[in-house]
């Protein structure tokens, strides 16, 4: 996404001016207009302010904000072609708060020849169970694309063929979000996420290609139509218990127009559980997306992956299995069946070192997925 850090910083700005323009009683004054001219003097004179920035000016009105981040360098083996280094991930994160109740926080992501900011946003939340999300957010759907895909939680290397086809990681878009963590029962509580975002955007052929999942793109900032896309999240979390372990469940899903004129919609439907006992964790996510207009829904792209880990000393053992049904355009169907297997060592907090071998369960030859082996190494800063 061509996105720079103005949408936060403007953010930024109006949240903390009416912030300081607060009066004890809850009233408002008149906000400052020009921060640089609220800043206190300098000794060296009246005409020299402290704040020569719009940084040094935000950081006068006491703003808590923090750097943190993750990447990730892989060594990946594939056959007939010569090893590759590849730098998939460096991603800075800068977070802000701005008083008890709003914050904001933009991740960046160096990709080979792009630049890109992964979300930016701001979250005004006066309550756990309620949160209003402004500017460009992970949309909320399956466990993979909003919480799990940064190395630092997930502990395999390559990501699942589902989240790789049906809803690719990373999906993220403008908009606006409600959301929301309920308790219920002692350890358990109630989660949720409503939205309206910007459509997947395209040219005037690109429901014609039925390349939809795969075309997603974060460099779209406008929409191409009037049809806003929507979509929740529901899930449960039961049983919590640190010691024991935990369950939880969540079912989603999206649905937008493609297409300039609207006339074609893509709905994603996915559902996801994980089970915690002890060391052993099992994960398991199943997408189903369609393509419809006029009140049509066609099956379009499938997929799901099972997996389970286990975590023995400082190695973390995981297997999955993936299956993901693909449509080219203008080719049949093509089905991927991928056994994969992983071992991560984590030293320090801060880094792990990880093997990972995924093998073809069926490869027809129409397809180029082929048997690889990734050596990465994981860092978090």
């Amino acid at each position: 996404m061509r996105c720079s850090g103005r949408m936060l910083s403007l953010a930024v700005i109006v949240g903390a001016a009416y912030a300081s323009a607060q009066t004890p009683d809850g009233g408002t004054e008149e906000p400052e207009v020009n921060l640089l001219d609220a800043a206190p003097e300098a000794d060296s004179g009246p005409l020299e302010k402290v704040a020569k920035t719009f940084g040094e000016a935000l950081s006068l009105l006491n703003l808590e904000a923090s750097w943190s981040g993750y990447g990730d360098v892989v060594l990946t083996f594939v056959p007939d072609k010569p090893p590759t280094f590849l730098m998939t991930h460096f991603n800075p994160i800068l977070s802000a708060r701005m008083g008890e109740h709003v914050s904001a926080e933009i991740e960046l992501e160096f990709e080979p020849g792009k630049f890109l900011a992964e979300y930016a946003l701001v979250d005004f939340t006066p309550h756990r169970a309620f949160t209003v999300r402004l500017g460009r957010f992970l949309i909320p759907i399956g466990q993979f694309n909003e919480v799990l895909h940064p190395s630092f939680r997930w502990n395999m290397v390559s990501r699942p063929l589902v989240n790789r086809t049906v809803n690719p990681a990373v999906m993220s878009s403008v908009g606006v979000q409600l959301r929301g963590v309920v308790p219920m029962a002692p350890g358990s509580t109630f989660d949720y996420a409503v939205y309206v975002v910007n459509g997947l955007g395209g040219p005037a052929d690109y429901a014609a290609k039925a390349e939809v999942a795969r075309n997603l793109r974060r460099e779209d900032l406008e929409d191409n139509n009037a049809d806003k896309a929507f979509g929740a999240r529901v899930g449960v979390r039961l049983f919590a218990d640190r010691k024991v372990g935990s369950l939880q469940l969540g079912a989603s899903f999206y649905s937008g127009a493609i297409d300039p004129n609207a006339a074609t919609r893509l709905t994603i439907t996915d559902v996801d559980a994980e089970l915690k006992l002890g060391p052993v964790l099992l994960r398991a996510e199943g997408s189903q997306s369609f393509l419809g207009g006029e009140g049509t829904l066609t099956p379009f792209e499938s997929g799901v992956y099972v997996q389970a880990s286990a975590m023995l000393w400082k190695i973390d053992v995981a297997g999955r299995f993936d299956w993901a049904r693909e449509r080219p355009f203008a080719q049949a169907p093509l089905d991927k069946r991928a056994l994969v297997v992983s071992a991560s060592y984590r030293a320090f907090t801060y880094w792990s070192a990880r093997a990972e071998v995924s093998v073809p369960v069926v490869d027809d030859g129409k397809n180029d997925y082929r048997p690889t082996v990734n050596v990465m190494a994981a860092f978090s800063f």
